[in-house]
């Protein structure tokens, strides 16, 4: 038993171990080398807190990416970042959390280069707009500026299961947007004004973000009234957001990469990524929380299930 408990000591103390200590850098093969480094930090999926502790995890999440930013943002070999995004959006407070982050590299004289991938919608596209510059594909999916609020209702369900729901509030706004009775429309409009004041905050940063860029007017009120038309909820492809100065140009990462040596003002960078450490029982709980949940052949997450009843305002493209 001792060899064990050994073991299980040092995966405890892994854990107390400095933020920096639990990561490590990987470069990427055939892109550069030197000193100078130049950080790729991806976005995969719905934007949302989260993520791999020691002992796995689904290894994503704003947590994460936060992390690798703020390591870049105190790494003086870091000259620049380029942040690659494939997501529809997600969770307001999440993508201005890595929007924040992203300024302070800036900020910090570090140069951001956005990459939007197949598709970076709303929350994606939120996040991009704190970068210097924004490439994307010719068929990327990008836009959809705006804020959403979705809540499910069952009552005719319920009534169809004889089923109902015994509720008892300290008021009588308690239970706003509960899916088991109708909506009032005063407590619509009550809904109606906390979408229009995050949708305010959404279109400041694309015109803080997107001003003096390509068609784009420099001055702050000329360059809302061209974005605000713009800032429907529709989404764009690439080819119809360059014409409309949403991004920068085309391009794939050596594109980005480029982009981001010429910002720095760097001739040669080695490029790396961020990786977790993972000791031997975090890499034996990354396979079981990766294990499909599967019932009557049908790949069940329980966490997206879950959210899928659970109201909140949200930067994200419900198309995919």
């Amino acid at each position: 038993m001792r060899p064990f408990l050994l073991l299980f000591a040092l995966v405890l103390c892994a854990g107390c171990v400095t933020h920096d200590r639990n990561w490590h850098q990987y470069a990427i093969e055939e892109e550069g080398s030197g000193s100078a480094r130049i950080a790729v930090v991806d976005i995969n999926g719905p934007i949302r807190f989260g993520g791999g502790g020691l002992l796995g995890g689904d290894g994503g999440g704003m947590d994460e990416v936060c992390r690798q930013l703020r390591m870049a943002e105190g790494d003086a070999a870091v000259k620049a970042v380029v942040v690659v995004l494939d997501t529809p959006g997600g969770d307001v407070v999440a993508s201005d959390a890595v929007h924040a982050r992203l300024l302070a590299l800036r900020a910090k004289g570090k140069p951001v280069v956005a990459l939007q991938r197949s598709l970076c919608a709303s929350g994606g596209y939120y996040i991009s707009c704190a970068a210097d510059t924004v490439l994307c594909g010719k068929g990327t999916i990008t836009g959809s500026i705006g804020v959403i609020f979705m809540s499910p209702e069952v009552t005719g369900l319920a009534a169809k299961l004889g089923v109902s729901m015994n509720v008892i509030t300290s008021g009588p706004r308690k239970d706003i947007a509960s899916m088991f009775r109708p909506m009032k429309e005063d407590e619509r409009a009550l809904l109606q004004g906390m979408i229009d004041q995050t949708y305010a905050q959404f279109l400041a940063v694309v015109v803080q973000g997107r001003k003096g860029h390509g068609p784009v007017p420099a001055a702050d009120a000329a360059a809302e009234a061209q974005l605000r038309p713009l800032a429907d909820g529709r989404v764009y492809t690439g080819e119809q957001a360059l014409t409309l100065g949403l991004v920068d140009g085309f391009g794939h990462l050596p594109e980005a990469l480029a982009e981001a040596r010429r910002l720095a003002k760097v001739s040669e960078a080695t490029v790396f990524r961020y990786e977790r450490n993972r000791v031997v029982f975090g890499l034996i709980a990354e396979q079981e929380a990766v294990r499909p949940q599967v019932v009557n052949g049908v790949n069940i997450e329980a966490g997206d299930l879950s959210r899928l009843f659970q109201p909140g305002l949200a930067y994200l493209w419900t198309g995919k």
